[in-house]
């Protein structure tokens, strides 16, 4: 009996002490698998986050060149905006002192004129604006008859298209697009024109 208990004790100081080196095992396993996860996991932050602060970095860089740019090309414009207002500027300026220099040097002149010579220009000007109105006029004579011309042309075509058609539709079509004042100039004013229009139909309903 003394026997048996002894390899019994001698047999739980072995199981003691073997599950405490796998208890110790264990968490020296687990010290070293914290290690190499926090290195890593250490390692993976550092290189995200410089990814992150370069990302970040690139796009400010970005951001302000634009900004630079935009601020750049706004200056240019303005620039080329009061160039552009001062010439303009100037130039009506220069127009109007001209128109003044020459009115004052016109005016001056024709103090210092005798009144004859006065009257004798005077009288110049005068003729001179009656000969352009009866040249505007006649250009305006002879760009009339031009267009009582065409419309005249235009008539005689359609009064032959009328003609040459067989239907009175077809010479009711032919000449219903034509205004009342080409119709009159067609047929004419009289009582029997009028006659004539209402019996091709074009004749207007009172």
């Amino acid at each position: 009996m003394r026997v048996l208990r002894t390899r019994r004790r001698i047999a739980r100081l072995e199981y003691d002490r073997a599950h405490m080196r796998y208890v110790a095992a264990q968490r020296i396993q687990s010290w070293a698998r914290g290690v190499q996860v926090r290195h890593i996991l250490g390692t993976r932050k550092v290189q995200v986050a410089r990814a992150v602060y370069s990302i970040q970095k690139a796009w400010r860089g970005f951001s302000l060149r634009r900004g630079l740019w935009q601020k750049v090309l706004n200056a240019r414009a303005t620039t080329i905006q009061a160039t552009a207002r001062a010439f303009l500027v100037r130039r009506r300026l220069r127009r109007v002192v001209l128109s003044a220099i020459l009115i004052q040097v016109s005016y001056k002149n024709f103090r210092h004129l005798s009144k004859g010579e006065r009257q004798r220009r005077l009288d110049g000007m005068k003729r001179r604006n009656v000969a352009a109105r009866q040249i505007q006029a006649g250009v305006r004579g002879v760009w009339t008859k031009l267009q009582e011309r065409e419309q005249t042309a235009t008539i005689r075509k359609a009064k032959a298209q009328a003609k040459s058609a067989s239907v009175n539709g077809v010479a009711h079509g032919a000449l219903a697009h034509l205004g009342s004042d080409a119709l009159d100039a067609v047929y004419g004013s009289s009582p029997l024109a009028n006659v004539q229009r209402a019996r091709d139909g074009l004749l207007d309903s009172p």
